[in-house]
Parts: structure tokens; C-alpha cells; sequence
């Protein structure tokens, strides 16, 4: 086990809460939604919840630390249960095995939860898309830089601009006979025109 990376009790009880809520949850799930309850907690309550690395890894934020230790034989199996999944996303399933200790305030536990109803259902795929919406000015994905969580990230994941982004690919932009002048329209025309 060596130098393998450990979960602080926060991050491991944020994990445990979204387990016992979701049921199971993929290794790209595990790793992703820890950075939008942060996002979310930041704007709520003016901190993050954790003290994960938050990354910008290729395909979106990922919590470093989780990433690393969700795999059989390392040390947050006291905790979880994880189960290899050959072919699959993430190649892990996880879920909770014993709760650890209670050290999520109520305020905090009801930010898990919204990430968990909101966003725990998404695949691989649109949470990777999301977490790099939320994080437009970054154009090196891969570089391992600290993702921002600040208040625009937290706009971007309420605005749902991964839904704006999915609709965008959508629309076919070499006909110009689609295209609309946006001068002056607000954010809601735009949205209402893009059906989202």
C-alpha cells in the first residue's frame, strides 16, 4: 500500500452519504461529485466541505485522492465496497459497507444530498462535460492544475451549461439560414431558443 493517497474523514463521510444515497456509484462518479458539492458548499456556506485536490484531468475535475484510492485492497475499505467491474466505466462500483464517523454538520449533509438528487445520476460522460463547463477558462485539460471553485463554477454547474452545450452540438451551424441575430436578447431568449 505504500504512498497510496488518504481520504480526509470529510471527503470520506461525502462519499459514504452520496454511496448511501445513490446506492452504488461508478469510480468517475466517486471522483466527480465530491468537486460539486464543494462548488455548491463554497457559494452556501463560504467554504468547501473537503479538502480533496481537485484536478483538471483530461476528461473533466476529478478529486485526485479518490481517483487513487477507489481500487480493491486500499484503505478506504473499512468503509466501501468495491467491486471490479471489467468492461465497464470506471472498471469499480462502489458502495457503502459501514458509515464512518459523523462529521458532516446538518447544513453540510443537506449540500451532499442536493449534488447526489441533482447530479449523482449522470454518467461518466456528462459529468466529464460538466465539470469542464464549469471551468471555461481552461484550455490545457490533462495539466493536473487546481480546478477553481468560485463563484463562477458555481453559476455554470446552476446554469446547466453542460445542457446548453449538449443542445449547441445539436444545431446545424453551416446552414446559415438558421442563424438568428442574438443582439440584445437576454440570457433567457437565448436559453428559450436552444430549448433548454
Amino acid at each position: 500500500m505504500g504512498n497510496q493517497p488518504t481520504l480526509d474523514p470529510k471527503l470520506t463521510a461525502v462519499l459514504a452519504r452520496l454511496c448511501k444515497r445513490r446506492g452504488t456509484l461508478t469510480k468517475t462518479q466517486a471522483a466527480k461529485l465530491p468537486y460539486l458539492v464543494d462548488v455548491v458548499a463554497q457559494h452556501v456556506l463560504g467554504r468547501r466541505i473537503t479538502a480533496a485536490s481537485h484536478q483538471n484531468w483530461r476528461w473533466g475535475v476529478v478529486a485526485a485522492e479518490v481517483w487513487h484510492s477507489v481500487k480493491p485492497g486500499t484503505g478506504i475499505q473499512p468503509f466501501f465496497s468495491i467491486v471490479e467491474m471489467p468492461y465497464s466505466e470506471g472498471s469499480v462500483q462502489i458502495s457503502l459497507l459501514k458509515e464512518p464517523a459523523k462529521v458532516l454538520e446538518p447544513e453540510e449533509a443537506e449540500i451532499v444530498d442536493f449534488v447526489a438528487d441533482e447530479f449523482g445520476a449522470l454518467d461518466y460522460g456528462k459529468l466529464g462535460k460538466l465539470t469542464k463547463a464549469m471551468n471555461l477558462e481552461v484550455t490545457d485539460w490533462g495539466s493536473n492544475t487546481p480546478a477553481k471553485i468560485d463563484e463562477d463554477a458555481y453559476i455554470r454547474l446552476m446554469g446547466r451549461w453542460d445542457t446548453i452545450f449538449s443542445r449547441l452540438e445539436l444545431c446545424n451551424t453551416e446552414d446559415e439560414s438558421n442563424w438568428q441575430e442574438l443582439t440584445g436578447a437576454s440570457v433567457e431568449e437565448l436559453r428559450k431558443s436552444l430549448g433548454v
